[in-house]
Parts: C-alpha cells; sequence; structure tokens
C-alpha cells in the first residue's frame, strides 16, 4: 500500500472517531433524552442524532487530516505508528555537484530545497549561476525494499548571461534519500539536445527553513 492510500485510510479512520466523539456527546447533552422516545432506534443508535454527527464530522475531521498531510506526518514517530514509508525531507539542504562540464575536477556549492507535504513534493535547486524547479517531482519507492528515491523533471534558468553556455535547459535528477544519515546522493542528466552535460549529487539536511535563495544573494 502507497502512502496517498494510507493517508485515505488514515483520513476515513479520523472520520468516523469524530463522529462517534460528536454522537456521544451530543447524545448526552439535556433534552436529547425527551425528544428521542420518537426517533426510529437501529440497535439503540438515534439514526436522527447519527446523521447530525455524519454531517457535523466533516468539517473537523478534514482539517485534522489536512494538519496530518501538511504537517504531522513529519514527525518520525507518527510515521513510524502510522506504517508511512515516505521519508521527509521538507527544507533546506546543502552540499556539491561534481560535472562532466570540468570533468569531475571541481566541486560546485549547491544547495536545494524541498517543499514537502505526505503527498506532494516540489524541488528548487539554487546555485551562483542558475535557479532550478520542478516541472515534475515524486518519491519512487524500491519494490525490492531498497532506498527510497526522488525523481526529478525540472527547468534551468540562467540568472547569468555572460556565459554563452548558459541557456534555458531541462533535465533529470534521479537522487536516493538516506533518511537515517539525512543525506541525498545521486544523479543529474541535463538535455542532450539543450546543454551535453550530467554528474553527481551530494546535499546534507541543515533545516526545515527554506530561504528561497543561494547563500546571502536572493535569486
Amino acid at each position: 500500500m502507497n502512502d496517498e492510500k494510507r493517508l485515505y485510510i488514515i483520513g476515513i479512520i479520523v472520520y468516523i472517531s469524530v463522529v462517534v466523539v460528536i454522537y456521544i456527546i451530543s447524545s448526552g447533552m439535556p433534552g436529547q433524552v425527551s425528544s428521542s422516545k420518537s426517533m426510529p432506534f437501529l440497535l439503540g443508535v438515534n439514526i436522527k442524532q447519527l446523521g447530525k454527527a455524519c454531517l457535523s464530522g466533516f468539517g473537523p475531521a478534514f482539517i485534522v487530516v489536512l494538519l496530518i498531510n501538511r504537517y504531522l506526518w513529519r514527525w518520525r514517530f507518527f510515521r513510524t505508528i502510522s506504517g508511512i514509508r515516505t521519508p521527509c525531507v521538507h527544507g533546506r539542504w546543502e552540499g556539491y555537484l561534481l560535472s562532466t562540464y570540468t570533468q569531475h575536477s571541481q566541486k560546485h556549492n549547491i544547495i536545494v530545497e524541498f517543499w514537502q507535504t505526505l503527498n506532494k513534493i516540489q524541488v528548487w535547486y539554487y546555485d551562483e549561476n542558475a535557479v532550478t524547479r520542478s516541472l515534475i517531482a515524486d518519491f519512487v519507492m524500491d519494490a525490492e525494499g531498497g532506498p527510497m528515491r526522488i525523481y526529478c523533471i525540472y527547468l534551468n534558468q540562467p540568472i547569468r548571461t555572460h556565459q554563452p553556455t548558459l541557456q534555458y535547459h531541462q533535465g533529470v535528477m534521479d537522487l536516493y534519500v538516506d533518511d537515517d544519515a539525512q543525506e541525498i546522493h545521486g544523479t543529474y542528466y541535463n538535455n542532450p539536445h539543450q546543454r551535453n552535460t550530467h554528474g553527481e549529487m551530494h546535499i546534507k539536511y541543515v533545516n526545515r527553513k527554506l530561504l528561497k535563495k543561494f547563500n546571502n544573494i536572493a535569486c
């Protein structure tokens, strides 16, 4: 079962729990006992009161599921008890890139920031020359139990124009997530018809704050 389906199941459980709580509370309110004599019952359940509880439960359940999808799932304890396999990479990561452009002889400092919910992820890459954003990004689960991967198709947008080799181009990142070490390693490939380079990426987790820039220079 993937984590998106697991979120739906969690949502159903939350909704049922909220309905039960609302029903119990409302059934115990003053004035409910006398009016219930004329209501149809099924196994001792007040059908009208249950219907009201079902309608009232949508709002609170939706808010709880929204909080889980946006924030609560990031807690390692919550992911463990709920069986969620998707690692939380949301935040700022710093590291370096090795490229065929320099024959892998030079480390190019890079910043990668991930904006992530349980069912969605966006990738932003920053260096001194360009800003790169994901067009398509998602986690890939290894059926054999291997490490989780992030597969990303991106658009690179140069912010410097003095180098003729810098131009808009698309490419692919294939990143392996080491959740325990909070490290990500992988490869990237640019579109050979636009910029025929490829290389390696190595980044480490810094914090959850997204600065949206490379070092102290806003991109």
